[in-house]
């Protein structure tokens, strides 16, 4: 579902909640608890089920991200 708005992305993240969602890319701003699939350069958002890029800006928080979870997963931190 493809809803138009007239706003800036950065807006729009700015209202979202950070534990929730994340951006991605500049044109992509993901809910996080949807990721099906992570890849080098692409996540997989299980709802869509298509590939949508990680850009090069946004890399370093998404490998954060998920360095973050996979360890509170391991210790049973949420």
């Amino acid at each position: 579902r493809n809803i138009m708005v007239y706003t800036t992305m950065k807006e729009i993240e700015s209202t979202l909640s950070s534990a929730k969602f994340m951006r991605i890319h500049k044109s992509f701003i993901i809910p996080i608890a949807k990721i099906s699939l992570l890849e080098k350069n692409f996540v997989v958002i299980s709802s869509i089920n298509e590939q949508i890029p990680i850009g090069k800006t946004y890399k370093p928080e998404m490998m954060n991200l998920v360095k973050h979870k996979l360890l509170s997963d391991r210790n049973g931190i949420e």
